[in-house]
């Protein structure tokens, strides 16, 4: 995928599995990019952080594996001015225990003021 540097826009909201593109701070020509699924584990969050074009739907799953509110921060969701859709998502296997440390993270994690749905599970 970082081998399109061409490419300019990408849709990827009807597919099932396919995750973000790696090296998507490589695609330098990319203008739009909708429906990312970012899984965090095969992603750091500085990588979603430099995805600055962004549209439409945006899912961060596996969010057990952030480790701090100081890693959550390199995501900058709220530079995400065209993300109008947001899913947070803890595996199912996770032991979220609703601690002071997953609060932080979610509030590092608040999308831009004009976001239209959020959904956190």
């Amino acid at each position: 995928m970082e081998k399109l540097i061409n490419l300019r826009h990408l849709d990827i909201s009807n597919t099932l599995s396919l995750k973000m593109p790696l090296h998507l701070s490589r695609l330098k020509s990319l203008q739009v990019l909708v429906g990312a699924k970012f899984l965090v584990g095969g992603w750091r969050m500085e990588y979603l952080g430099e995805a600055q074009n962004l549209y439409g739907s945006l899912s961060v799953v596996k969010l057990e594996n952030v480790v701090d509110r100081r890693e959550a921060v390199k995501a900058k969701m709220r530079e995400k001015n065209h993300v109008d859709k947001l899913s947070l998502e803890w595996s199912g296997s996770s032991s979220a225990d609703n601690s002071q440390t997953e609060r932080d993270i979610l509030d590092e994690l608040r999308p831009h003021k004009n976001i239209k749905e959020v959904e956190i599970s």
